[in-house]
């Protein structure tokens, strides 16, 4: 790759840009309301009509990868309209900026929301729209998820459909979770990845589908590959802000691990191999 477009230069989106830059990629990122601290960036907000000014710019950048790391917004919607996607409206709006360049690499920072927490370890093979469709266990918004990914699949683009767990990182320490918190398991494994590892992956990934040609697109989860319980990781945190917070009720609730073994399997290696050794990293 040598040039990048990054839709949604945010939390993930700003850093991820500026670490192409850094390694020698041409950047252009977008930003909804706050610029970016990247230096060339369009304003865009996919949620309205694309304005001919984007797709101008996007067709003279003519990007070889374009990464979407924008949040879905299932949590924004009211009860009316429940039966909407407008991640997947946001996801076909990607794709009208794609074909004003010339075959890019498509790559959707996804969610490991897809996966049921029926499942003991959640791998990849273990969700898309069509096996998923009237399964017990996979929720509105899975299936939500599971369609836009598939919209995705189903273009005629390279792609990358990238499966993150919980992020944390700079300004998202886990501390702050805890009063969101109802209860809290000492069986159930927690799914965190530091945002140093979910650059590094995206880039990796990259890379990897860019040297294997005959790969037209994969689904790969990032994740830390070891882990801890729910109780201990936030107990951990709490401690690790000094703050005064006691745990909710503990319960022995189990629930899903999302596996790392293929991002491992295709080279990746964690700057952080142990869930406590991504949340020691941070700064309360």
């Amino acid at each position: 790759m040598s040039k990048v477009l990054v839709i949604g230069a945010g939390w993930l989106g700003d850093p991820l840009a500026n670490h192409f830059a850094a390694l020698g990629q041409q950047v252009l990122a977008t930003h909804r309301s706050r610029p970016p601290s990247t230096a060339h960036s369009i304003p865009l907000n996919l949620l309205e009509d694309l304005p001919a000014e984007a797709l101008q710019s996007v067709a003279s950048f003519n990007p070889d990868v374009i990464v979407g790391c924008f949040p879905p917004g299932y949590r924004h919607l009211s009860a009316d309209d429940k039966d909407l996607n407008p991640y997947m409206e946001c996801w076909k709006k990607v794709l009208v900026l794609a074909k004003q360049c010339h075959n890019p690499i498509v790559v959707m920072v996804s969610s490991s929301a897809v996966y049921p927490d029926c499942l003991d370890v959640a791998t990849e093979q273990d969700a898309n729209v069509h096996t998923a469709t009237g399964v017990n266990g996979f929720s509105d918004k899975s299936m939500k998820l599971l369609a836009t990914e598939q919209l995705i699949i189903e273009s005629s683009y390279r792609y990358l459909i990238l499966r993150s767990t919980g992020l944390i990182g700079p300004n998202r320490h886990p501390s702050r979770f805890v009063a969101k918190l109802s209860t809290v398991s000492q069986a159930a494994p927690v799914n965190m990845v530091h945002l140093n590892d979910v650059i590094g992956a995206i880039t990796h990934c990259i890379n990897w589908l860019t040297t294997h040609p005959h790969r037209r697109g994969e689904t790969i989860n990032i994740t830390t590959p070891n882990t801890c319980s729910k109780a201990e990781f936030y107990q951990a945190a709490v401690d690790a802000a000094d703050i005064d917070l006691p745990l909710p009720t503990v319960s022995n609730k189990p629930a899903k691990r999302v596996s790392a073994g293929k991002l491992l399997s295709i080279g990746y290696h964690f700057e952080f191999e142990h869930v406590l050794d991504a949340l020691n990293a941070i700064k309360a």
